[in-house]
Order: structure tokens, then sequence, then C-alpha cells
């Protein structure tokens, strides 16, 4: 029952959200201040003092939950790829379910669930898992975007935006100050605590707002198709590899599905930009795997 009360106050978040844009008190254009303030500073700062504050015995854990994960995606990525190359005929289509299918809103929703139904360890290997997986996944998903792209992969640019990414930065500092033990001022922990109080609140706020201007329920079928690949085969496909093939330890075993079962994420949208993609739809399976994620979130934790 708590579980269900932690999923259900999550999306009356969103809700608000989505009220505050239909009465217009917010723009659109608030998406993108927000969402800005949350990736270059409160996000960071969970990250930073959330990572600082990690057990130094559970670093020997990384290694082998970060490979798993990898591959998992990757192998994930490329039977979509095969599946959406026989079905799906407009290469824009294919690229923006591609990409979704596997991109998750692991911080805004991932990271409530990870620590408030399941605690602060989970919630730590939920941010690796977030920095380092993504990071080459996302790569992967932009190799097999190119292929049906007339944009090509620039490997040694993406390379470089993921080492000035805040979240990564933020990432490898909480590493260093953990590792050698180096003291936080209490008045810039305390700052980066406070910073960080917000970021649940004003990312689903963010994604309601987002939802509220853009909702639009043309291509529903390939809406369905996103949502049905990204919120069943891939955390499906992942407990069956953690709990029974590789059997990971119960915890990282246990982040690896939720984060794995998360709606698709904004940044998808980013990237349909970038690559010319289908924007409509993606933006359809971004608000149709959120809404849908209420039943298949509560399913999960249940399970696990």
């Amino acid at each position: 029952m708590e579980q269900l009360s932690v999923l259900a106050s999550l999306f009356l978040i969103v809700i608000v959200g989505f009220v505050v844009g239909r009465l217009k008190l917010l723009g659109e254009e608030s998406v993108k201040t927000f969402n800005t303030f949350l990736f270059y500073i409160a996000i960071p700062s969970v990250v930073f003092i959330s990572l600082i504050g990690t057990n130094k015995e559970e670093l020997s854990l990384y290694p082998k939950f970060i490979i798993v994960n990898i591959a998992i995606s990757i192998i994930s990525y490329l039977l979509i790829y095969v599946f959406l190359r026989v079905f799906v005929e407009s290469h824009k289509s294919r690229g923006g379910i591609l990409f979704s299918s596997v991109s998750g809103n692991v911080v805004f929703f991932g990271f409530p669930i990870l620590l408030n139904v399941f605690g602060q360890e989970h919630l730590n290997l939920g941010i690796i898992y977030s920095v380092m997986v993504f990071a080459v996944v996302d790569l992967v998903g932009f190799l097999l975007i190119s292929l049906d792209s007339e944009k090509k992969l620039d490997f040694l640019a993406e390379v470089r935006e993921f080492l000035k990414n805040p979240i990564v930065i933020a990432t490898f500092l909480g590493l260093i100050f953990l590792l050698f033990e180096i003291p936080v001022p209490g008045l810039i922990f305390d700052t980066l605590d406070n910073l960080s109080k917000g970021i649940t609140a004003m990312g689903l706020v963010t994604l309601g707002i987002f939802v509220s201007y853009n909702i639009d329920f043309r291509e529903i079928r390939l809406s369905l198709l996103t949502s049905s690949l990204k919120l069943l085969f891939i955390p499906v496909f992942t407990y069956l590899v953690v709990f029974h093939l590789i059997s990971l330890e119960q915890n990282l075993a246990e982040v690896s599905v939720i984060q794995s079962s998360m709606p698709v994420a904004v940044f998808s949208l980013t990237v349909a930009d970038i690559y010319g993609l289908n924007k409509r739809l993606v933006s359809n399976g971004i608000i149709v795997s959120s809404i849908l994620f209420l039943l298949t979130s509560a399913f999960w934790i249940w399970v696990l």
C-alpha cells in the first residue's frame, strides 16, 4: 500500500503540472527553463551528495552491474532495430521508436521510486546506472539511428559532449570525494542538499506542463508500440537476465529492472530534433508511456 501511495503522489504532481499548463499559468517555454535548471543544477546536486554518502564497499558491485546492464541494453537495441527494419517503413518513425524504446526517464521517475520504495543504496546504484549505462547505450542508439539518417554519427563529438555533461562531472567528482575521503564543508553540503530536494517535484511538474501543450493522439498505434517495447519488452528481458540467467545480487537486480522499466525520456525529443526523426511520434511516446507507467510500475514493484 505504501508503494502505491508513492506512485500515486508522483502522478498527482504530473497532474498538477498538466493543470498549470492547461490554465496557461506557465507557458510552454517554461519546460525548457525548468529542464535547464534541473540538468545543470538540481540533478548534479543530488548525484554528488548521494555518491559522497555511499559506503565504499558498495563500489566493488559497480563493474558487474554496469557491464550486465550495458549488455542487456545493447542486445535490446539490436533486437528492436531488426524488428523495426522489418515492420516499420519510415526511417524517421523507426529512429524515433528505436531511441525512445531504450531511453527511459530514469531520473524524475526512477530516482524517487528507488529512494522511497527501496532505499538510499538502491538510489546510489540508480545514479550509476543513469550515468554509466546510458552513456554507452546512447552512443549505440546514435550509431543505429545514423545508419538510417542523413546525419552521421560524430563519435568524438559525442564523447566530448558526454565529458561536458554536468551530471557526468558530478558523478566523477562524487566518486573522487568518496574514494579519497575529501571532506565537504557543511555550508556547501547543505546548499547542495537544499537544491536537490526540489528535483522530483520540478521534474514531474515540468513533464505535466509538457504533456498539456503536446498531447496529440495521432499515430497512436506506433505510440503504443513504443510504449510496449519500453514498458514491457525491455523490463521483462532485463528481469529474465538479471534474476534467472546471470543471477545478480538482489539489490543490483532490483535496480536493473526498475530503471529499465521507466517511461520514455523527454531527452528523446532532443535526439529526434538532431537526427530529423518523427517528433510527433516521439512526443506521443513520452506521453502515452508516462500514462501507462502508473500500471506497469505498480506491477514491477509488486513483483520485486
